[in-house]
């Protein structure tokens, strides 16, 4: 039997035509009987639900029933609750409800799911003859429709009729993103925009795996394009304030804003690339840094992390490839003796100058200074006119500090240039506190000098040098020395001057970062009030976190109106809107029993309460704080806020003092804990001569925005949310943490000393690329270095592959869990072959791992360290010896 609308074969007993949904001419057959009946019994609506062969009906009477037709059926579902009901999705994106009940509504669905597939498959057929592979019920924002997908484009036509099309050619990513309860199919296009549709859980794999191989052509193609005009790499990027396009080619990185603009930088300059969540920076040999943002969604940022590191290798390896003889500490001179060439180094080793030819040197002065910076000096001058005063309370002696003090010991280098002659100042060791010739740390600093100086006679022989003979103090005929007898002499262990302890000091600053953190304080300090700021950096000076040690800075200053707000007690039990409350009692507690109203009562009284409801971990905690409120009532939460600024007005006066409110380990509240807390902090916020600095992330209060209120709210809502919440944001330059020094006073402490700055390096590079430089993360690495240093034999820490290889597999282990396990399992089957595959991080191996696909490339990138472990030589062969101690390191750990 034909449709007479279109001609297409119709179903035998159907009333409806599957393909133009019109109606069979001329009476129904006599088979057109229901194959399912059930009553429906609702409080709201009960009737008969009847099910054919071509639509199924809900009858409330003889006269009033609604037909649900399958001629226009995109798919068919079942509802439980709010209230039971068979769904009828049509293909112009309506649902249709059907009511039924919880007793039949299973047994309904399989009837009609059985009815309804052969219009459902026809239309399938229908859309495959129109080029569309999948269509689908889908959603953008709050939006409904249909989501058709094609081989080159996904076209979503919402209930209004105006479609919207996402071409393949213009994705460069495609994927799946989780909401709360939902999951939607997410494009990410090369201008930047994302777009994303809802897509049903069942069949979001297939369709996701599709539009993968559909994008794939357009991908090779583009990348085809930029390569045939040099670009590796191409992604939206932004630098400073502008937003445009970086381009990385063979020789550099090319940045075009907007506005067509470019700015270059060349690799030959580029002393090293890293990659911080969305940010690439390159340290530039100059000391200076060029940082562009990377797109989040850019699939390959490992793979350009390396693409650089290549192109950088040669011109690294030229800047200090032979420069084997140095002179300095501070600052140095290398010199490269096969080439006749030197360059100096500066910031600890982030700036390198030009090289320069040792022939070119006409003169070299020692220089020294003695001018003392005059802050400092009226500081040491205080500190021992205090010392004087109280050797005199306890009936001590105290001798004239008379000895000269000098704050730089250095060269000074002539040199010929094209222009004429130039000077260059190289700062062997820089004193701001001073430091006395006798010291024994500036003994080394004169050997350096004395050494540079005996270089250059023998091998610059035109260089005039120039020692300046120190001036001798002259008192009369004869030099008279105060006597102290012998049993007014202090022990020598208890002598410290005020410059060994700043000397300490300094050499314990290994992350290199301590004058950001003396920089910060002072802002702290001198800011206008009230002031919130957000550090967003998790470690600091020592190890310790940077709230902790700009906490630990300003306490040593003699402040005592710091507080310590503690965020334990805020992770449970929910406090809903009493929180706020909670925080104001924390904070009248911590400003420690000043007054005794009644409001100061009432916030010990909770933070005691909540404070023992959580090391009892009790489950009824909730229960006992409503208990308390209703039994402790207080006025309103206007109370704590004019209470707690209150007793700051009173703790600062009217000093320019402030009170500074330390908000430490939010990060062990999940990210939604996270805001609601901000949230109840905020009443507090603006409180007259107060300062709260508060460790957070950027991204971690973003997703945390978005939990707690949903995915409706934008980005652009939680941006909104944290400049409302934090007036400024403090992060410090990650580029600065210098791995080196950190590396090499761990080793240091376990009494390991590497033969090379290559090998520190290395250990450097393993650390990055397996754990980050997270300092917690890598005590944790060196806790157990130490460990197997203790348990090994000592010729196998002796030996420098073998220390490297055992360091190596503890950074796989911490970062790459799935490749040390199948590493372990392979240990007896190590050969050249297979150690040349883990090295190059073969796919082939990376597969037999089953890793993750971001544990993947992270530890292709990873792997290139063996070769440089076990390529003493440069000559890039991997031998059964290596393969051997691999093994025995693997068996061992």
């Amino acid at each position: 039997m034909r449709c007479v609308s279109c001609g297409h074969e119709i179903v035998e007993g159907a009333a409806f035509c599957a393909y133009c949904g019109a109606k069979v001419v001329g009476e129904r057959p006599e088979n057109d009987k229901p194959i399912y009946e059930t009553d429906v019994k609702w409080m709201l609506k009960s009737g008969k639900l009847s099910v054919y062969r071509d639509r199924t009906e809900f009858s409330t009477s003889r006269v009033q029933k609604s037909v649900f037709n399958y001629s226009a059926l995109v798919a068919v579902k079942k509802r439980l609750v709010p209230n039971p009901a068979i769904l009828f999705i049509t293909e112009n994106g309506q649902t249709e409800a059907c009511p039924a009940t919880v007793k039949n509504i299973h047994e309904a669905f399989l009837y009609i799911e059985q009815a309804s597939r052969p219009y459902i498959e026809e239309r399938k057929e229908q859309l495959l003859s129109q080029g569309i592979r999948y269509s689908f019920v889908s959603s953008s924002g709050l939006t409904g429709g249909i989501l058709n997908i094609m081989d080159d484009k996904a076209e979503f036509t919402p209930k209004s009729g105006q479609s919207e099309t996402v071409d393949f050619q213009d994705v460069k990513s495609v994927s799946i993103s989780k909401g709360l309860g939902t999951e939607s199919l997410e494009f990410s296009l090369y201008d930047g925009r994302v777009k994303a549709y809802g897509v049903d859980r069942q069949s979001r794999d297939e369709i996701l795996s599709f539009v993968k191989k559909s994008i794939e052509p357009f991908i090779t193609r583009r990348k085809k394009a930029l390569l045939d005009r040099g670009i590796y790499f191409s992604f939206l990027s932004g630098w400073s304030q502008a937003g445009g396009t970086l381009d990385i080619y063979e020789d550099r990185a090319e940045f075009t804003d907007g506005e067509g603009r470019t700015e270059a930088v060349s690799f030959q300059d580029v002393r090293q690339v890293s990659l911080l969540s969305e940010t690439m920076e390159l340290a530039l040999t100059d000391g200076t840094f060029r940082s562009f943002s990377v797109d989040r969604d850019e699939q390959d940022q490992v793979q350009v992390q390396a693409f650089i590191e290549n192109a950088i290798r040669p011109y690294v390896m030229k800047r200090t490839l032979g420069f084997d003889t140095s002179f300095g500490v501070d600052e140095r001179i290398e010199i490269n003796e096969q080439r006749g060439v030197f360059h100096i180094i500066r910031q600890g080793g982030n700036a390198i100058s030009e090289e320069i030819s040792i022939e070119d040197i006409t003169r070299c002065r020692q220089v020294e200074s003695t001018e003392l910076n005059r802050v400092i000096s009226g500081v040491l001058s205080g500190g021992k006119t205090i010392l004087s005063s109280a050797a005199g309370v306890v009936g001590m002696q105290t001798v004239p500090d008379t000895e000269e003090k000098i704050s730089l010991a250095g060269v000074e280098l002539t040199i010929r240039t094209e222009e004429g002659e130039q000077e260059e100042t190289i700062r062997f060791g820089s004193f701001p506190l001073g430091i006395s010739r006798t010291a024994p740390k500036y003994s080394r600093y004169r050997e350096e000098l004395s050494r540079l100086m005996d270089y250059l006679g023998s091998n610059c022989p035109e260089c005039e040098l120039i020692v300046p003979v120190p001036l001798a103090i002259e008192t009369g005929t004869e030099e008279i020395v105060p006597e102290i007898r012998e049993e007014e002499k202090e022990p020598e262990a208890l002598l410290l001057t005020a410059t060994e302890i700043a000397v300490s000091q300094k050499e314990e600053d290994v992350f290199g970062i301590k004058k950001y953190m003396e920089r910060a304080s002072r802002y702290i300090e001198k800011c206008q009030t009230p002031m919130t700021i957000a550090v967003q950096e998790s470690w600091g000076s020592g190890g310790k976190s940077i709230l902790e040690t700009l906490f630990d800075q300003l306490e040593e200053g003699g402040r005592d109106t710091l507080i310590r707000f503690r965020t334990r007690q805020f992770s449970k039990p929910d406090l809903g809107e009493r929180l706020p409350m909670v925080v104001g009692a924390e904070l009248i507690n911590q400003m420690g029993g000043m007054g005794d109203s009644r409001v100061t009562k009432f916030a010990k009284g909770l933070i005691n309460l909540t404070t023992s409801i959580l090391s009892q971990g009790g489950t009824d905690g909730q229960y006992l704080i409503e208990a308390f409120f209703k039994d402790n009532a207080v006025n309103s939460l206007d109370d704590f806020v004019r209470t707690f600024s209150e007793m700051v007005k009173k703790k600062v006066g009217d000093s320019k003092s402030r009170v500074i409110v330390f908000v430490n380990d939010m990060d062990r509240l999940a990210p939604a804990k996270q805001v609601e807390l901000l949230e109840a902090m905020e009443y507090f916020f603006d409180c007259k001569g107060c300062v709260f600095a508060m460790a957070v992330d950027y991204n971690t209060v973003i997703g945390g925005v978005r939990e707690r209120y949903g995915g409706a709210f934008a980005q652009e809502n939680g941006e909104k949310f944290f400049n409302k919440i934090f007036r400024v944001s403090l992060r410090l330059p990650v580029s600065d943490f210098r791995m080196e020094n950190y590396v090499k006073n761990k080793l240091e402490h376990m009494e390991i000393y590497p033969d090379s700055e290559e090998e520190i390096r290395l250990y450097g590079e393993l650390i990055q690329r397996s754990v980050g430089r997270e300092p917690e993360s890598i005590d944790h690495l060196f806790d157990s270095f130490l460990l197997l240093k203790t348990l090994a034999d000592e010729e196998m820490y002796e030996n420098r592959t073998m220390r490297l290889l055992f360091f190596a597999v503890l950074c796989m282990k911490a970062g790459f869990r799935d490749f040390y396990v199948f590493l372990a399992q392979m240990k007896n089957k190590i050969t050249p072959d297979f150690l040349s595959e883990l090295c190059s991080g073969s796919d082939a191996l990376a597969d037999k791992a089953q890793p993750g696909h971001e544990e993947k490339e992270r530890f292709r990138n990873f792997a290139r360290i063996f070769y440089d472990i076990f390529d003493t030589d440069q000559d890039k062969a991997l031998s059964e010896e290596a393969c051997g101690m691999l093994a025995e390191v693997l068996n061992f750990s």
